[in-house]
């Protein structure tokens, strides 16, 4: 009986440590393909002007929207941007693949031209759970972390005027 358990237990030690060296060595996947796009303005008694925005999933596999956002202007360094506001929504959003909803945020008085940042991650449950324990994996064998993404990437709308 000990041999038995002795070996489901070599089993199970060799098969983590596989997929701990599968996952130290694999190169991070592309950042997921998100959309926003602003569709037009609404009115609300409580909240003032509201802009509306569609936000597309059009990658593979499903995706998260984190509930914060950023409404952002264009800074004085060409191409870059400037936070005006942060602000949470109610919710995240789970999207599958080919999925769209929209969202409303109150629109900023104060700039001529902004555009609203949103933040997404792939919804991979077992990476979700795996990556910290690579990561202190990579740390004890003295390896240096893996460089690029965290997993979370921002997504924007174009420039509204």
């Amino acid at each position: 009986m000990h041999k038995v358990i002795g070996a489901i237990f070599m089993l199970l030690a060799t098969a983590t440590a596989v997929l701990f060296t599968t996952a130290l060595r694999r190169s991070l996947p592309p950042a997921p393909k998100v959309t926003v796009t602003f569709l037009d303005y609404s009115n609300s008694a409580a909240s003032g002007l509201l802009a509306c925005f569609a936000v597309t999933n059009a990658s593979p596999g499903p995706v998260i929207r984190y509930v914060n956002y950023m409404l952002q202007s264009p800074a004085t360094t060409s191409g870059r941007w400037a936070m005006l506001s942060a602000g949470n929504f109610t919710n995240q959003g789970n999207l599958k693949a080919g999925d769209s909803e929209v969202i409303l945020v109150s629109v900023p008085t104060n700039a001529p031209a902004w555009r609203l940042s949103l933040t997404v991650s792939r919804d991979e449950p077992v990476r979700m759970l795996a990556a910290p324990l690579v990561v202190a994996t990579r740390r004890l064998l003295g390896r240096p972390p893996i460089t690029g993404s965290s997993g979370y990437y921002p997504v924007a709308s174009e420039p509204i005027n």
